[in-house]
């Protein structure tokens, strides 16, 4: 399966997204410090953690977008593009429609991309463990910011080479409930050959974004037209 999902990355050349729209061990072997370097750990993590959604913060309120890199670790990235490629390769993909789910239309003249929904009852683990760090995101924000996120969905996303998204908000005219949209790059081999770069049309001016591996955007849905090339 992992060699025939390598073929078929290799065949069609083309960039991953992974988007979201926002709506161990026995203790009585363990050292004796043990437990101090987890809670060390957890602690550098949270105060890491909280450092980057303050940046998060900081750019969302200064620019109406913001560019994160590393916000999830490389064994969760690994594991979801693998997760991505056996989709592709079994075909789980559909080409993606324009609207929202009571009124989806599918026009490839406006978006070419294929996507698969994620489950949020996934039982993947890779799946899981990126839910849990954007639903600590969210948390975040709710808290300090009253965003009042009370949920999100997200789905996988591949544009074959030639593939594109026009000009678009992701807030629906009859839908109000999306606040933020959030795009994580999967691309461990991205070139500039590959095409795929995310366009953002700011009141002042235009910016390209790079899809490169790990980079996530965050912006607001109702404000920010954007563009895949």
């Amino acid at each position: 399966m992992k060699q025939e999902a390598e073929r078929k990355e290799e065949s069609i050349g083309h960039f991953y997204t992974l988007q979201l729209k926002f709506l161990f061990g026995n203790p009585t072997s363990a050292p004796g410090n043990c437990y101090q370097k987890v809670d060390i750990c957890y602690q550098m993590k949270k105060i890491r953690n909280q450092e980057l959604f303050e940046e998060i913060i900081e750019n969302l309120a200064t620019n109406g977008y913001a560019i994160a890199e590393e916000v999830f670790d490389k064994a969760v990235l690994s594991g979801l593009h693998a997760r991505l490629l056996e989709h592709i390769v079994q075909r789980d993909l559909q080409v993606a429609a324009i609207g929202n789910h009571l009124q989806p239309v599918k026009n490839t003249s406006v978006r070419s991309d294929k996507i698969k929904w994620i489950d949020e009852h996934t039982d993947d683990p890779f799946e899981q463990a990126f839910t849990r760090e954007v639903k600590e995101l969210c948390d975040y924000l709710n808290r300090t910011c009253y965003t009042g996120i009370r949920g999100f969905e997200f789905h996988y996303a591949c544009f074959e080479k030639g593939a594109f998204y026009k000009r678009h908000l992701d807030r629906f005219r009859n839908d109000e409930s999306r606040k933020f949209s959030m795009i994580t790059y999967l691309n461990e081999t991205w070139t500039a050959a590959d095409g795929g770069q995310l366009v953002l049309y700011l009141p002042n001016e235009t910016v390209t974004i790079e899809p490169e591996w790990g980079r996530t955007i965050i912006f607001k849905s109702e404000q920010i037209e954007h563009e895949v090339l």
